[in-house]
């Protein structure tokens, strides 16, 4: 050993640091890297990996909607009434489980714009099955609407034109499904089904493309 105390070797100079030592400090610094590179793609837009904005829709326009209000006495949804709003829209099932644990959540992340005239929520109640006497779905979403209290403007497809309309262009495999819809009528958004990680991106799409949400 020199006077320095560092290790020398047989010639007298000091030692090289081994291969292993200098594996070990690559290794570190490939796990840092590794993880700053995750924190970025999930935690900064647009690099940030995506539930719905990752959807083959994304960038198409909205499918015609032609919609009846649930309640017989009261205006329907044609295209024009979705003009310059972002729009939510939900195909959910009154028969659905998965639809009522979602209805209520997603509800409540968009309560904040409900009052809003450039966003609306669209939710669509589907039939289980195939011409389904139009009378009797009023009456049992009427029946789950009470039961659930859920708040939600809902509207009937009555001759299926629109879920057929949807059912066509891909996305639409099951229910519930949520699409969301810019200002200029395009889809930036799908989800179909739902999970827990839904509200969360539609909070953060929703804040993107509606920022102010306080208007007098």
């Amino acid at each position: 050993m020199n006077p320095s105390g560092a290790p020398v070797g047989s010639s007298g100079a000091p030692a090289e640091p081994s291969q292993e030592g200098k594996n070990w400090w690559w290794n570190v610094v490939i796990l840092l890297l590794a993880i700053g590179g995750l924190y970025g793609v999930f935690h900064f837009r647009p690099f940030r990996l995506s539930l719905g904005t990752g959807h083959p829709l994304v960038g198409e326009p909205l499918p015609t909607v032609k919609l009846e209000s649930l309640d017989s006495n009261q205006k329907g949804l044609s295209p024009e009434d979705l003009r310059g709003q972002v729009v939510l829209v939900c195909f959910w099932g009154a028969w659905s489980e998965m639809s009522l644990r979602a209805l209520p959540r997603v509800a409540e992340a968009t309560a904040p714009y409900q009052k809003r005239p450039d966003f609306r929520l669209v939710t669509i109640a589907c039939p289980q099955q195939p011409h389904f006497p139009t009378e009797q779905l009023r009456q049992e979403v009427r029946s789950i609407l009470r039961e659930w209290k859920l708040p939600v403007p809902v509207y009937i497809d009555p001759d299926g034109q629109t879920l057929a309309r949807f059912r066509a262009r891909q996305g639409l495999e099951q229910l519930p499904t949520f699409y969301l819809v810019d200002q200029q009528g395009n889809i930036q958004a799908v989800w179909p089904g739902y999970r827990q990680e839904v509200e969360k991106e539609l909070r953060e799409l929703l804040e993107e493309y509606l920022p102010e949400t306080n208007i007098p």
